[in-house]
This record gives C-alpha cells, structure tokens and sequence, in this order.
C-alpha cells in the first residue's frame, strides 16, 4: 500500500552533498540577540507610555507583549532541543519526547519571530500526511510541534539549512516561512503557490 507521502511524490535527496547528515540536533541560538531584543522592546515601550499619548497605548501593549513572549521562551526553551534522524522528528521537552515519523509527516515549515507581532515564539511546523476533509481546523493543516529559541538572522539560516538537509534526505519538502505554509495548500495540491528550493546559508 502506497504511503501518503508516496502519494505526492517525494523524492529522495540529501542537499547539495548528497550525503545523510546522520543525527541533527537543534536548539537554542542566538540567545543574546534575543534578550538584547526584549530589553529594547521594554525600554521602547517605557519611553512610549513615558512620552506618548493615549493613542500610543497599543504599541505599548504590542511592544510588553513582544519582550514577554521572548522572555518566555528564553527561559522555557531554551534548552529543548529536536533530534532529527532516521526514526523521524523527535521533539524534547520537559515532559518527554514526542516522535513525528518521516512517514506521517507531508511538510516541514519553520516560524519565525516577526517583530512586533506577538507572541514572539519561533519553531517548527509539520502538516501530517494524514487527514481528512472534515479535519479540525482542516485536512493536513500545519501544527506547531516544537518551539524553539532561536533569535538572530544568523541563528535562523544556521537552524533552517540543518532542517531542510534533514528534511531533504528523507523526501519531506521544508518551507522556511512558516506563515506561508500555514496558509498554502499541501504538497502537490494544484492550489499550492509556485515555489523555488532556497538554501540558508550563514
């Protein structure tokens, strides 16, 4: 029996090598961007309801939300690394481990910060193969399964090149922005926006 991932056509490549990148392990990086980042937003928002206006009020709610979702995830996260090797996307926190077969996954996607839009929690999306049309919220719809403290262009195109190497040598596209992702239709779906294979490169 065909695999759903069969299904879409995946094809068995490992990047430019060529070569299996054995067991990837990814966590925290760029850490002190992050909390130089935070205290900005909070001094920002300080000088703001300092200076400003009634009117200034949402930014400054935007702004102590931004640092605080930051904040959180520093001190949660930090150290809670996924393993990404033969067995599937392993993801460790505190409470256990949780294994996301490469068969059961149709998509990888990375969600980055965006400034200003809080909470500022950056991690990993997968679209399970399996899925249905009465789905809930819908069929094969992208779920958060890992966050991540990971701050910084450079930390960013360090995780997302470890990720999509992965990803490639196991036949699973990775779609570095996660907000496209969440909104695109699946892998081989005629309604899916064009694309081109990006490689992050520090």
């Amino acid at each position: 029996m065909r695999s759903r991932g069969a299904r879409y056509g995946r094809v068995r490549r490992c990047g430019v090598t060529e070569t299996p990148p054995g067991r990837v392990r990814v966590a925290g990086s760029g850490t002190a961007v992050g909390a130089v980042a935070a205290a900005a937003m909070l001094v920002a928002a300080a000088a703001v309801a300092w200076f400003g206006r009634t009117a200034a009020l949402y930014l400054v709610v935007v702004l102590t939300a931004s640092a605080t979702g930051i904040i959180v995830t520093l001190v949660r996260n930090r150290q809670d690394p996924v393993l990404l090797d033969d067995a599937g996307l392993t993801v460790v926190t505190r409470s256990g481990r949780v294994t996301h077969r490469w068969e059961d996954v149709l998509e990888v996607g990375w969600l980055a910060s965006v400034p200003l839009l809080p909470p500022q929690r950056p991690g990993l999306l997968v679209r399970p193969a399996a899925g249905g049309p009465f789905s809930v919220p819908g069929p094969n719809q992208p779920t958060r399964v890992a966050t991540l403290a990971v701050y910084g262009r450079r930390a960013r195109r360090r995780v997302c090149d470890q990720v999509a190497s992965a990803c490639a040598c196991h036949g699973v596209p990775f779609t570095a922005n996660g907000l496209l992702m969440m909104t695109d239709a699946p892998p081989g779906s005629p309604y899916r926006v064009p694309r081109h294979p990006r490689r992050f490169r520090s």
